[in-house]
């Protein structure tokens, strides 16, 4: 989205907002596939009270950065960091994105792997059963993924970028129309928890992530036109609290409409039921993942390059403003360009191949590389400079002592989230993980040796103390199907004990 407009008021309105859907683009990813599990594992109260947490602490972080940069006149993370603690600084700051990136392409790598088998499954084209996901990760990898990060042309990423807030979009309307029927029917305040403080320690990890828009902060500054701390303030403001409202408004709607099936998991994709409109939804879902890629991977490789440069190139670092143009990228030739894009991508499709599921990749990746470039750096760069007395007359004494403060809390919280979220991943109980309803119902019809569950007409008469001591397998049985048809199954097996019991009397 363009935003240089001149000094027309009108257009000026406009460029704010193309920066703040810029910035809310930059920030949501897969992370918005498991707001119903966190509102879930930790209720629905506490979870909703933890994602604003998170969202004012991402607001705190980057404005802290906004701050530091607009007082040294520096336009990058990585300068930013140079200036502060040296070439360690910058070398630390360089290897964090950089792990931050790659992590969320593993992320994208496992989201894909579980919901392009489900699209394939229901158009026929391969079998429920079977290894589908490890296939359906190599093939998208091989046949899309490698190709498109191929691309050297800067304005198609973009394009990219732009064509997945419309897919958010679609997302948010299939989840409001699954979960508006269930609201109104108030039966899910039986089946959900308010507060469940023990999940605090499997959420705040995912929501790190899923606020982790801070290294986007000086791109979406450096494309206004003429811009002032105070207009970036306020692009930052409202991106975020679009980001909350997405956020929350997934996450409740997906706990209330699939909180009677049972545990939720990390991917609220695989809980949708069968149909043609939830297939395009997902298949859209998953073509925004995999056009995701080449915005991980492009700012990668550039802070590899700068990494592998850093003795030729001092000062310099991804988008430091260096000179890595030209035909390969700043790369010496096509070959060696070719050979770190398959070699990124090889190295983060063989770590999501590993992972069971999307909440583990989440916790691990927002637990280290991302607390760091979030909540700790931000954080240290605005004491480095407080305390160094660098801000001088640009900010008054109260304001100084106020972002201080705001700053030892970011970084305490950040300490916080990295330990319980490397507690959760290394030494937390691991949980079953949660089935959806199709494979909750395949389950089933294996243990049933492949047949459907058996017809009412066909159950046995019993005597009352028989049935009795039948009905709670006969719950157990029919707890994967639908309601209605668990308490007609139930309702008959009553009255077939009313009438033993009248035969027997």
């Amino acid at each position: 989205f363009p935003c240089d407009t001149g000094r027309d008021p009108v257009r000026s309105r406009m460029a704010q907002f193309s920066a703040v859907v810029n910035m809310f683009n930059s920030v949501v990813g897969v992370s918005v596939l498991a707001m119903p599990f966190i509102l879930f594992k930790c209720g629905l109260v506490w979870g909703a009270f933890l994602i604003l947490v998170a969202a004012v602490l991402a607001k705190w972080s980057s404005k802290m950065l906004l701050l530091v940069a607009g007082n040294n006149r520096r336009g990058t993370y990585q300068k930013l960091a140079l200036d502060a603690f040296g070439p360690a600084g910058k070398l630390v700051t360089e290897l964090s994105i950089i792990l931050q990136l790659l992590g969320c392409c593993v992320a994208l790598f496992v989201a894909a792997g579980d919901m392009l088998p489900r699209v394939l499954v229901d158009l026929g084209y391969i079998s429920p059963h079977g290894d589908s996901r490890s296939i359906v990760m190599i093939g998208c990898a091989v046949c899309l993924v490698f190709p498109i990060c191929l691309s050297r042309d800067l304005d198609v990423i973009a394009q990219l970028s732009g064509s997945a807030v419309v897919l958010y979009l679609v997302f948010f309307v299939r989840v409001l129309v699954l979960g508006l029927p269930q609201l109104f029917a108030m039966e899910w305040t039986e089946h959900i928890s308010y507060v469940r403080l023990e999940g605090t320690f499997a959420a705040l990890p995912i929501l790190s992530l899923a606020f982790s828009g801070q290294t986007s902060v000086f791109m979406v500054w450096e494309s206004l036109f003429n811009p002032s701390l105070q207009h970036m303030s306020d692009v930052v403001n409202q991106a975020m609290d679009l980001c909350t409202l997405f956020y929350g408004g997934v996450g409740v709607l997906g706990l209330i409409a699939f909180a009677h099936l049972g545990p939720i998991g990390g991917n609220l994709l695989n809980f949708f039921p069968p149909g043609l409109f939830s297939v395009l939804v997902i298949f859209g879902f998953s073509v925004s993942v995999l056009t995701t890629f080449p915005l991980m991977v492009f700012p990668c490789r550039q802070c590899l390059l700068s990494l592998l440069e850093s003795d030729l190139l001092p000062g310099g670092g991804c988008g430091s403003g260096s000179d890595h143009g030209g035909p390969y990228l700043g790369f010496s030739s096509y070959r060696s360009f070719v050979l770190v894009t398959a070699g990124l991508l090889l190295s983060t499709l063989v770590l999501a191949l590993k992972l069971p599921g999307i909440e583990t990749t989440l916790t691990i990746v927002g637990a280290t590389a991302t607390v760091l470039n979030s909540y700790l750096l931000p954080a240290l760069l605005y004491l480095s400079h407080s305390t160094a007395g660098h801000f001088g007359s640009s900010m008054s004494l109260q304001r100084t002592a106020q972002w201080t403060t705001r700053a030892k809390v970011v970084f305490v919280m950040g300490l916080v989230v990295s330990v319980v979220g490397l507690y959760s991943v290394t030494f937390a109980p691991a949980e079953p993980p949660a089935l959806s309803p199709q494979q909750l119902l395949e389950q089933r019809m294996r243990q049933d040796g492949g047949r459907q569950p058996p017809a009412p007409a066909k159950l046995p008469l019993q005597q009352p103390e028989e049935v009795q001591q039948r009905q709670p397998d006969a719950r157990q049985r029919l707890q994967p199907y639908h309601e209605d048809v668990l308490q007609a199954k139930v309702d008959q097996l009553q009255q077939q004990a009313e009438r033993g019991g009248g035969g027997g009397g």
